[in-house]
């Protein structure tokens, strides 16, 4: 029985299509030429009322197989005649043939789409009320309040086309992994209704995100070099390529690839805050695929783009790790500790680079003077600091236990309790003033 209403309906779809054709055929033939045109679009929009009439005379609640049917039709008659009469009343009656079929995903993003698209309708009431319904029985409880939020928010004002996009935003964001079927057709309708819409970039780079809260990594890079290559003159194809890299580094754990992105950002995208952002990445990645000198120029590359800020300075300091750790290159990771010594003079980062530059002097180099000299330049730069008092005492201690070299030695612990009296590492130096003096 339920095929043969398949058949029945499919036969009466055929035979109006057919009817209208032939009908088409003779107006075209008898009509005169300047008359043509009108006629086409007046036959076009009767001939979409007739299908309207046809689908809408349905049974309000046929079996699924017929609903099946229905809505491979009614979703080819909404695309086709998205602002003739009874659009709002054939999408509502969408939603009812997704229910009828158990789609409860798929009716909760069409009445969505309903309230956004036809907030002026007269089934507005009935397609929120539904919608609550549904969501209430069918939704996962942690999506309820913000879906219903995201209905009772949606702005009339706005032009629908930005009503629409706004749709796919926010409900791609409130629950893109659990809608996500239905959501993908969503975004595929809109696009081929709104070819030319000015932000389908931001629909892309949404659509993107919601490839990756599916993991469907290699989708979401496909949204983001569609972006790059169909919108040229797009303030996010910076953000979009960055995109592909943080896909490729965090989700696919391809590394090359990752670089391969964060290098076409800063090349093509340099005055971008993005490129700073990719510059970071590329500083990482580089030192996890153990190419240390590439990451040293990328730290410098970070440095000189963000001169004077904290940015800057941080990308120095990993300089220098990298140089001392892994390419053994001791000296140089104390020549960059002093530019940051000399960029930030009486400051916690002075201090701090200081201080690593001694601790590199004493390990690698066992180069005591040039030890000596961090500490010095330390008291003298920052002569109330902190650290001041303990860097006088640690610069006596290398000419007594290293240099061997007593009389220095004790001139040294002597300014230690001169300068710092009430300090307690002033008895500290006073105690090995007492010692060496007696030896």
């Amino acid at each position: 029985m339920r095929n043969f209403r398949v058949l029945v309906l499919t036969a009466a779809i055929f035979g109006g299509i057919c009817s209208c054709a032939a009908a088409e055929d003779d107006d075209g033939a008898a009509a005169p030429a300047a008359k043509s045109a009108a006629k086409q679009s007046a036959g076009a929009g009767e001939y979409a009322q007739r299908e309207w009439k046809f689908y809408s005379e349905q049974d309000e609640k046929p079996d699924a197989d017929l609903s099946a049917a229905l809505l491979a039709d009614i979703d080819s008659w909404l695309r086709r005649n998205e602002d003739k009469p009874n659009s709002d009343a054939a999408l509502f009656f969408k939603a009812q043939q997704q229910l009828n079929t158990e789609d409860y995903k798929g009716a909760v993003v069409t009445l969505l789409r309903h309230i956004y698209e036809y907030p002026d309708s007269s089934l507005n009431f009935k397609a929120k009320s539904l919608f609550n319904t549904t969501i209430d029985k069918r939704m996962d409880r942690k999506l309820r309040q913000p879906l219903m939020d995201m209905a009772r928010l949606a702005d009339a004002a706005k032009p629908k086309t930005e009503r629409v996009a706004e749709f796919l935003k926010k409900i791609s964001d409130i629950g893109g992994d659990s809608l996500f079927a239905p959501l993908m057709a969503e975004y595929g309708d809109f696009f081929a209704r709104y070819p030319d819409y000015k932000g389908a970039d931001e629909l892309l780079v949404s659509k993107g995100a919601l490839y990756g809260k599916k993991e469907l990594y290699l989708g979401a890079v496909l949204a983001y070099e569609r972006l790059l290559a169909v919108y040229p003159e797009s303030p996010l194809r910076a953000t979009a390529k960055r995109l592909v890299g943080d896909v490729y580094s965090v989700n696919l754990k391809n590394n090359p690839k990752a670089i391969e992105a964060y290098q076409y950002v800063v090349d093509h995208f340099a005055s971008s805050p993005e490129a700073g952002t990719a510059y970071a990445h590329m500083a990482k990645l580089s030192e996890a695929e153990r190419q240390y000198d590439l990451a040293v120029d990328v730290y410098e590359k970070i440095a000189r783009l963000y001169d004077g800020q904290d940015a800057s300075a941080a990308a120095l300091l990993s300089e220098a790790r990298v140089l001392r750790e892994n390419l053994k290159r001791p000296q140089d990771a104390v020549n960059v500790l002093l530019r940051v010594a000399d960029k930030y003079k009486g400051g916690q980062k002075e201090i701090d680079a200081l201080k690593q530059a001694a601790q590199i002097c004493r390990k690698d180099l066992r180069d005591f003077e040039q030890e000596i000299k961090m500490y010095s330049r330390i008291v003298a730069d920052a002569p109330d600091s902190v650290d001041a008092p303990a860097m006088l005492y640690e610069s006596a201690k290398v000419y007594d236990k290293d240099l061997l070299n007593p009389d220095k030695a004790v001139e040294t612990y002597q300014q230690v309790v001169d300068r710092y009296p009430g300090n307690s590492i002033a008895k500290s130096a006073a105690g090995r003033i007492q010692s060496l003096k007696s030896k």
